[in-house]
């Protein structure tokens, strides 16, 4: 068994002020480790804003996983606007990042690792990218590392279940529109507690790669056949 991962966010504020959250990875799983001394905000509840796709029941969770994952951050947050210049710093066990920048652009990068480690099934997809969590990786840093693992899970299965691959990406574009429905009832639980718009706005630019990802990926590739043309 593998030790956890580390992922420590610091903001840090043009007035001094500072905030730090530290977000802990379970390496062979690549799910997010809750933090023992966290209260589940009203707003977390599963019936509160529950996804029409939601794969729990009341009585299964009181508290909806991803609702979960983002309440520490959402709450530090939520009276602050997005244009706020911060300087994030990201350090891990083997790199240090760093990243002058607004805050909803660190609210991005942040919000992208706990919702995507977070226990609802429907985020299993990105499990593997949080476990190789890249802060603040752009779109097509995006399309490229969601492609390579969705293409590693083919290989897998294909090794050691003998199933063949889905290599039309159906089962990928399917699960992203999986992932369009939570983050916008995820945007409607921080829309009730927040006064800023930081928080809300780091969450729609998410929303944002996940309904592009699909349409680039239905394009033709001509992007990526540029970058791999003397290797594919």
């Amino acid at each position: 068994m593998m030790a956890d991962i580390l992922f420590d966010y610091q903001f840090k504020f043009d007035d001094g002020t500072s905030r730090g959250f530290k977000v802990r990875i379970d390496a062979d799983s690549g799910a997010l480790i809750d933090d023992p001394t966290m209260e589940s905000p009203d707003w977390t509840r599963l019936e509160f804003h529950q996804c029409s796709h939601c794969p729990y029941k009341k009585g299964e969770l009181t508290h909806c996983p991803v609702a979960q994952s983002v309440a520490r951050v959402a709450e530090a947050f939520k009276t602050e606007l997005s244009h706020k210049a911060t300087t994030v710093f990201v350090r891990t066990e083997n790199r240090f990042y760093g990243k002058k920048t607004d805050l909803q652009t660190g609210l991005q990068s942040l919000f992208g690792l706990v919702m995507g480690s977070s226990k609802c099934s429907h985020m299993n997809l990105f499990k593997p990218m949080s476990r190789y969590h890249l802060p603040f990786s752009t779109f097509d840093e995006t399309v490229v590392r969601v492609l390579g693992k969705f293409l590693i899970s083919q290989f897998l299965r294909v090794k050691n279940k003998g199933i063949a691959p889905d290599l039309e990406l159906t089962e990928l574009m399917d699960k992203y529109a999986q992932v369009n429905i939570i983050n916008r009832h995820i945007i409607q639980r921080v829309r009730s507690i927040s006064k800023g718009d930081a928080d809300k706005n780091a969450i729609v630019i998410l929303d944002g790669f996940a309904s592009l990802l699909p349409m680039e990926l239905q394009g033709g590739f001509e992007h990526l056949s540029k970058i791999f043309k003397d290797v594919a």
